[in-house]
């Protein structure tokens, strides 16, 4: 539902008839999109019914687990084997899933949190508990894993390696591109007329711009290629095959 619901949200399909075609009722039942739909009564936020019997299903099933820990192993006996089993993985996942709605809906009813509801998409772990020659596949992973550690591990410090020095070269390269400078708090910026510290700090007052510490104590523009930290971020993009500021880069970032 929150996959399909982002569908009927106007900011994400402005183009779109089928954005406008959820109303109240609608969208009380299967997205919750709005906090005004017809559950607005209960006070709790946006919510619909979908969620509300999503959330009580997982609930209930991880209520009867806990009380139950004993007999999924001997280990979770007893109060610190509760404990024990709070901490197990499903036990983590079904909390995850979960929290987020009684937090929106009973602690923090009156702000967004966005992240609350990519909270709830790990509901789709619970897949791995599936019965059946699939628990069988799924549960062969760890086991792979763990009977390749040496070469996967090799794999990963030689990715890391070469993630952080391809991070730092572009750093070299483009920390001083003026083409690489985004503005949040102005418009149409000639960014050639910025100028930038040895730090990498960017300042637009020419350009218009408000001065350096007046957005809030934000940066009103800044590289994004101003640290390595900052850099690794698109350097992963590239590896991976994407080049979004492919135009932007100088001669030696495209080098």
């Amino acid at each position: 539902t929150f996959i399909l619901g982002s569908l009927f949200l106007p900011q994400y399909n402005s183009n779109s008839n089928i954005a406008y075609k959820c109303g109240s009722t609608c969208d009380a039942i299967w997205f919750g999109n709005y906090s005004d739909n017809a559950l607005q009564s209960l006070g709790i936020g946006a919510t619909s019914l979908v969620e509300i019997f999503i959330v009580g299903v997982f609930t209930i099933d991880y209520l009867l687990r806990f009380y139950t820990a004993d007999l999924i192993h001997v280990k979770y006996a007893g109060i610190t084997g509760r404990i024990k089993f709070l901490f197990s993985f499903f036990s983590l996942v079904d909390l995850a899933s979960t929290i987020p709605f009684y937090v929106d809906s009973f602690l923090l009813p009156n702000t967004d949190l966005a992240a609350s509801n990519f909270l709830r998409m790990f509901r789709l772990l619970r897949m791995l508990k599936m019965e059946g020659r699939y628990d069988l596949a799924l549960g062969m992973i760890d086991d792979v894993i763990y009977e390749q550690r040496g070469v996967l591990g090799t794999a990963l410090f030689v990715g890391m390696t070469v993630w952080g020095v391809l991070s730092s070269f572009f750093y070299l390269a483009e920390r001083k591109n003026s083409d690489m400078i985004y503005c949040y708090w102005c418009e149409d910026v000639d960014t050639s007329v910025c100028t930038m510290d040895e730090f990498g700090f960017v300042d637009c007052t020419e350009a218009g711009c408000p001065p350096p510490g007046d957005a809030g104590g934000q940066e009103v523009c800044w590289n994004v290629y101003q640290s390595i930290v900052l850099s690794s971020f698109w350097t992963l993009m590239e590896l991976f095959g994407e080049f979004p500021l492919v135009d932007q880069h100088s001669m030696w970032g495209k080098v």
